[in-house]
């Protein structure tokens, strides 16, 4: 897609947010994952404008969003800033979509503020649970160290590919390869110890608003069962599989992605 949203800087209290915004109507947010940023949104920023007003953020650390004072956060703390970047932009409620990394966030944000209407978590991932004084989980430690070793364009290199299935475009691929190789270090590093420490499922049972899970049937990353487990524990929510598609599925199949958010928000913003 050749559209383009213009990016955006606001000011909440001492932080700074980055973010694209476009329409009109209930707003509906998007919290991107670990080695994204908004600008992945693109498709959804465009297309879903024509119903809502679209905001995606660059999480804290991300894009010339101020990082954690916390070099060890937590998801509620990520939630927090969600909160303030919300109330500079004087959205009170919110439909809340959270892919991947985003989906601890928005899980939490929900949890601790009477704020979001309805909720789509995507590509789930379930944190490691790591508590205070533990060991690093090894797959965390591997993070690190590839960040450490590769730098952001050589982790963007390294693993684009997989983020997306087989029939993924070359264009699509690039779009997952050129967001990853713009990740600050420092807010990946911080992005990375909230997830070794995340339990996505403490606060799912606690959501108790609409919910929709969706998850690409070829992710390789977090893959359906792990979604599909998330569903079970949040009283009422539907499960619904993107066939073909990787973990990064809205930007592999944007129409469909797309269609389906629509219709579920539309059913339930009130």
């Amino acid at each position: 897609m050749n559209q383009t949203v213009e990016y955006q800087t606001v000011f909440a209290v001492n932080r700074k947010f980055g973010f694209r915004e476009a329409g009109d109507g209930p707003a509906l947010v998007l919290l991107h994952g670990i080695g994204s940023n908004s600008g992945s949104w693109i498709n959804q920023l465009v297309t879903l404008s024509e119903q809502f007003r679209v905001l995606a953020w660059d999480a804290p650390g991300y894009g010339d969003s101020t990082p954690l004072d916390n070099p060890q956060p937590q998801a509620k703390d990520y939630a927090e800033a969600l909160a303030m970047f919300l109330d500079s932009l004087r959205v009170q409620k919110c439909c809340l979509v959270g892919h991947s990394l985003g989906t601890l966030i928005a899980s939490s944000f929900v949890r601790n503020y009477a704020r979001t209407n309805a909720l789509v978590l995507v590509s789930c991932a379930l944190g490691y649970k790591m508590k205070s004084g533990e060991p690093l989980p090894e797959q965390i430690s591997d993070r690190l160290k590839n960040l450490d070793e590769l730098g952001p364009e050589g982790v963007a290199q390294a693993r684009a590919k997989r983020l997306l299935s087989y029939t993924a475009t070359y264009n699509q691929v690039e779009q997952v390869r050129e967001a990853m190789a713009k990740i600050n270090p420092e807010g990946y590093q911080h992005a990375t110890m909230m997830l070794a420490q995340g339990d996505l499922i403490e606060d799912a049972v606690l959501i108790k608003i609409p919910c929709l899970l969706l998850c690409g049937s070829e992710d390789q990353i977090t893959p359906e069962t792990h979604s599909k487990k998330v569903a079970k524990v949040i009283s009422g929510a539907q499960y619904q599989s993107l066939m073909g598609a990787g973990h990064v599925c809205y930007i592999e199949q944007p129409e469909t992605f797309n269609g389906v958010l629509t219709n579920f928000f539309l059913q339930n913003r009130l």
